[in-house]
């Protein structure tokens, strides 16, 4: 099992053992940053089972506060990454498990967010909504800064924007609410209880007043509707479309009367976002056990937003620049759902007894099992399992396991297995 060693390294020191152990891939904090805001002297290192360091992470203390960051794991912790292995995930949470308690219990933390690779609004939501750091658009932050000198907030503000935040020091209930995208298990709905207090409750599908009009962004069949946006779209790139807002409002008028004056779809957007689903496009019911579905593309940075084709000139065509995913609600439907659309679990209570599509894969790698569909594959993990005269009590407990695999409904372990810190900046 990963472990955290028990040393506490200096950049120096850290730098070595992380470039000893992983020649093919250099630690790739810019030296500079060592001179700055964003200096860390004290590292923790995450070593393998080989013992050979797969992340890192710090923290340095200063008159007034504690800045953390400089968090950094080896490509293969990624799930994207060709070599990926499950094991390694979980960086996040343990490297800042191990550090809070070495931290100064009396001073604020602050750490800047700008993720390198992956959506960094991911990051951010998920530091705003379980992790406790506040931000400059939060009602609390003034309160929060208070605490600083007046020339730390106009640097760390000049310097890294609005992707900076500060927080309390954790305890160990406060560590264990904590959701990082790159944790082993999906954790988005854990995120939603902390924050919303019953995730069945969320029954709001339609753009409020923290969306600003989207006049660029027209679409096919609109009905007049014009496209909203979220007014922080760095840190929750969140789009309605206007053909989903002129669907939704005739649809939910007719299927689902109840909802036809709810607003606010943020959380929508959010836990789209923070979940790493694995397609670009998928639907959910817009209430547990309802026959309307809402349907959304998920848009990587450098492409088109959807529904645009024929109604613009190439030219003209809405593109997400925002360097990282974007999330468009499209539109609302009733019957068959549309093509090279997956269903995302908005309203699954994940069982923690089921395992996730890549813990379930490689169960099949390892008892070389194949199939055509899940629900096959399933069954011929049954077999197999039976000609091994495996015990079946546990050949039962493992099939149980995989009931959400064979159904199609599995959820994907979550992050991108890379951070810059807690989701902290390494300051570039």
């Amino acid at each position: 099992m990963p472990k955290v060693l028990p040393a506490i390294f200096s950049y120096g020191d850290m730098k070595s053992r992380w470039n000893q152990d992983n020649p093919n891939e250099p630690f790739g904090r810019d030296d500079s940053l060592q001179n700055g805001i964003y200096a860390i002297d004290e590292w923790l290192i995450r070593v393998d089972d080989n013992n050979k360091a797969i992340a890192t992470g710090g923290w340095k203390e200063y008159p007034s506060h504690t800045v953390v960051g400089g968090l950094l794991a080896v490509k293969r912790a990624d799930r994207n990454h060709p070599e990926h292995d499950p094991k390694l995930r979980g960086n996040a949470r343990a490297i800042q498990d191990a550090r809070e308690p070495q931290l100064n219990q009396s001073k604020p933390v602050i750490a800047s967010f700008n993720q390198k690779r992956g959506p960094n609004a991911r990051w951010i939501a998920t530091a705003k909504n379980t992790q406790g750091f506040v931000f400059s658009d939060d009602p609390e932050w003034q309160k929060a800064i208070s605490v600083l000198p007046q020339e730390v907030v106009k640097e760390w503000t000049e310097k890294s924007g609005n992707r900076w935040g500060i927080r309390n020091i954790l305890n160990s209930e406060g560590l264990a609410k904590c959701v990082y995208p790159d944790d082993p298990t999906p954790s988005w709905f854990d995120m939603l209880k902390s924050n919303q207090g019953g995730w069945k409750n969320i029954l709001k599908w339609r753009p409020d007043g923290d969306y600003e009009d989207f006049k660029s962004y027209k679409t096919k069949n609109d009905g007049g509707k014009t496209s909203k946006i979220h007014r922080d779209a760095r840190t929750l790139p969140i789009v309605a479309a206007g053909h989903y807002i002129y669907r939704g409002l005739n649809r939910v008028r007719e299927d689902e009367p109840s909802l036809l004056n709810t607003a606010q779809m943020t959380e929508f957007g959010e836990k789209i976002l923070s979940s790493n689903f694995p397609h670009k496009r998928g639907y959910f019911p817009i209430k547990e056990g309802s026959r309307l579905k809402i349907l959304f593309n998920i848009v990587p940075n450098g492409e088109v937003l959807p529904q645009q084709r024929g109604i613009t000139s190439t030219a003209r065509l809405v593109t997400n620049n925002s360097g990282s995913d974007v999330v468009v609600f499209t539109t609302m439907f009733t019957t068959k759902k549309p093509a090279n659309s997956h269903l995302f679990p908005m309203w699954k209570t994940p069982n923690k007894n089921q395992l996730t599509v890549e813990e379930a894969e490689e169960l099949f790698t390892e008892h070389k099992v194949k199939g055509f569909n899940n629900a096959h594959r399933v069954g011929m993990l049954k077999v197999a399992l039976t000609q091994k005269n495996t015990d079946e009590k546990e050949i039962q407990k493992i099939i149980e396991s995989l009931e959400d695999y064979a159904n199609e409904r599995a959820v994907t372990s979550k992050g991108d297995g890379e951070s810059n810190g807690d989701g902290e900046s390494n300051g570039t």
